[in-house]
Formats: structure tokens, C-alpha cells, sequence
């Protein structure tokens, strides 16, 4: 009497084990693009209810408001900043300064590591950013020293009213066009803007002319706010 033996190759256990290993990769690879897709949407609508928030708080406090943006090699961030008033001294040694004085406003409230923003230069980033280091009472008015030297006498100044928030890591502002440059968005206190304002997102490693990428936009007479994806 025969008897048979069934049971598998090697063959075909390497077989099954390369299309289990395959079947696998392809799960993984569809999980990672869902689960960025999905965060990318969600920075996406964190990025607009935060210009939302800041044309809002424009109408409230009667103010004008900014939305800042700041593209650095590895991160993408963005920040609101409320102005303040203007400076009418500076330090002895001449501008840029990094004492300034407003005649007009009291800032003896000013905490020491609060950020300040000179809002005349915020297309210049070593400009325009600088940290609250002490206040000093001289007789009825305050001088403030800063981290920097920023300050010219009727340079506009604001605080920073909202903590700084990155894109997802792998995200950048920008459509694929080497000269785009993020612009700071500035609310009226009536919530309308001098002009259309246009917030680019594209993935940093797919940032060519062509390649997709989503707008924020901001129109000029209303504020209203629109998200458009071009692919």
C-alpha cells in the first residue's frame, strides 16, 4: 500500500511568503498616504480658521490684526499678531535700536519674553520679530528693551496674540513657483483687507510648476475666506 505525503514546497512557501510581504507593503503604503492626506486636510482648515479667528478679533477689538508667516528651511509657520501703537523714541547710539519708547501708550504691562512685532518691517525677517527683555519707568512714560536691534522712531509695533503653529512636517507655502513668497495678511478694524490675499500649501518635496498644491484666499472688500485645490 502507497502512501502519499502532502504538504508544501520550499518553493511554495517562499511563493506565498513574497505575495504576503508584497499585499503588506501595498497596505502600509495606502494606510501612510490616507493618514497624510488626512493631516494635511486638517492643517489645511487649522490655517483658515486661524485667518477666521483673526479678522474676527479685528472686528472685536477694533484693531487692525495680522496674520505673520514664516518659511524657514525645514519648517513652515504662522503666528496673529494685534498692533499696538508707534514708536516715537529711540535709544541713545542711533537706529536701529533696541530700545524704543511710545509716548502714547503704556506699556508698563509688558511682560519680559513677550513677543513683539515691528510691523513696518515684516518683509524682513531678521526685522521684524523680536522678545520683550525688560521696562523700565522713566518719570510718566516707559522705555522697552528688546532682544534686537529693530527700532526706528515711527515704526508701527504689535503683540503676538497667538502661539506659533507649524504645517505638518513635509509641507511648505508655496505652488510650485520659485518667486512665490507667503504674504502677511493684515485685517482692518473692520475685517476687510487692502487687497486679495492668496496662501499657497504644497508638499516640499513635490514643489515644481505643475505639481499640486492648495489655496487659501482672502478677498479684499469682505475678508471673506476661500480654499481652493489645483492639481
Amino acid at each position: 500500500m502507497c502512501i502519499r505525503k502532502t504538504g508544501f514546497t520550499i518553493l511554495e512557501l517562499l511563493v506565498v511568503m513574497v505575495i504576503m510581504a508584497i499585499m503588506m507593503g501595498v497596505a502600509i503604503s495606502s494606510n501612510f498616504g490616507i493618514t497624510r492626506g488626512m493631516e494635511f486636510r486638517s492643517a489645511v482648515d487649522h490655517l483658515r480658521s486661524t485667518v477666521l479667528h483673526a479678522r474676527q478679533t479685528a472686528i472685536l477689538t477694533g484693531r487692525e490684526i495680522y496674520v505673520v508667516f514664516d518659511q524657514q528651511e525645514t519648517n513652515a509657520n504662522y503666528t496673529i499678531c494685534q498692533y499696538e501703537g508707534t514708536v516715537t523714541d529711540i535709544g541713545a547710539g542711533g537706529a536701529p535700536s533696541r530700545v524704543f519708547v511710545d509716548e502714547f501708550s503704556d506699556l508698563s504691562n509688558m511682560a519680559s519674553n513677550s513677543v513683539i512685532f515691528n510691523l513696518s518691517n515684516l518683509d524682513n525677517p531678521s526685522l521684524r520679530r523680536t522678545v520683550i527683555y525688560t521696562v523700565e519707568d522713566m518719570g510718566g512714560w516707559y522705555a522697552a528693551t528688546t532682544s534686537n536691534s529693530v527700532w526706528r522712531v515711527g515704526d508701527k509695533y504689535g503683540w503676538q496674540i497667538f502661539p506659533d503653529t507649524s504645517l505638518p512636517r513635509g509641507y511648505k507655502f508655496g505652488n510650485g513657483d520659485p518667486n512665490y513668497t507667503v504674504p502677511t495678511v493684515k485685517f482692518k478694524p473692520d475685517g476687510s483687507t487692502d487687497q486679495d490675499f492668496e496662501i499657497d500649501i504644497c508638499e516640499a518635496a513635490r514643489s515644481q510648476p505643475g505639481d499640486p498644491f492648495t489655496r487659501i484666499t482672502v478677498r479684499r472688500m469682505t475678508g471673506s475666506i476661500m480654499v481652493e485645490h489645483f492639481n
